[in-house]
This record gives C-alpha cells, structure tokens and sequence, in this order.
C-alpha cells in the first residue's frame, strides 16, 4: 500500500471512493479493499485499531466479489461505540502507489477522488471546514 489520507468521518455511513470490485472484506466490518477497473487497488480501513472490536459497532452493507460504485454504501458504523472503544474514528483510505505513476492530493487538506458525502477535513479537524460531495481530493494516473 502507499499514499493515502485520514479522514474524520461526518456521518455513520461509510461509502466507496471509487467503482470496482470488492476484494477484500475483513470479517469485523471494519476495511475493505477495492480494486478499481483500471487496477488501483484502495483500502477503506474504518478507525484506528478498530479491529480490537472484533466487528461491534460495523455492519457491512456489502459482500466480498461483489461489484461497487462510486458512492455505494460499504458499511453502517456506531461512531459513539468506536469512541466509547477508545479509538479514533478517522478513516484511512490508501492506494497501493508503487504500481500506478503517480497520486496527487488535490491540496493538502482534501479528501480521496470523488467524495460522496461530506467529511470534516483531518488537518484541522476544529475549523469545522468540509468537504462537498463530488469534490475531487486526489488525482491518481495509473
């Protein structure tokens, strides 16, 4: 894996960054791995030592093969249950950047290809600053 960025998510509901098929699906609920049609692959890993959870508090919306768009429903999380744990809730997506030629944030505190919700930036989580659905945040050339 290679080049990727936190997010502290705004919402409960965890959506795809990006159209594929879904590879991995960790029994616990809490990442998933997406590889794109043009063979980025991406990690969606919910939390911060979330697997401690042993999946309480994830409910997947999705099933390991199954094909993915762009803004699909991966899974329900209880944020307050991943706090109460004693974890971050900020998301992780990575990309697995040794094989594609290059991935550029869109700016420093931008979000991953086209968001399909609305994140508070990680940055400076207390400016309160967001992100809009459809935002681009990386450019990845594969």
């Amino acid at each position: 894996m290679g080049t990727g960025l936190g997010i502290v998510p705004a919402e409960s509901t965890v959506r795809s960054p990006v159209s594929g098929r879904l590879m991995v699906l960790v029994d616990s609920g809490h990442a998933y791995g997406i590889r794109t049609d043009e063979e980025a692959e991406v990690l969606v890993h919910v939390g911060i030592d979330t697997v401690d959870m042993a999946g309480e508090g994830f409910t997947p919306r999705v099933a390991k093969g199954e094909r993915v768009e762009a803004g699909q429903v991966l899974a329900d999380v209880d944020l307050a249950a991943v706090q109460a744990a004693g974890h971050s809730t900020a998301t992780v997506v990575v990309t697995n950047t040794a094989v594609l030629k290059s991935v550029t944030p869109a700016s420093g505190d931008a979000i991953f290809w086209q968001c399909a919700r609305v994140f508070r930036r990680t940055r400076d989580p207390a400016s309160g600053d967001a992100i809009a659905a459809g935002e681009t945040a990386i450019t990845v050339t594969l």
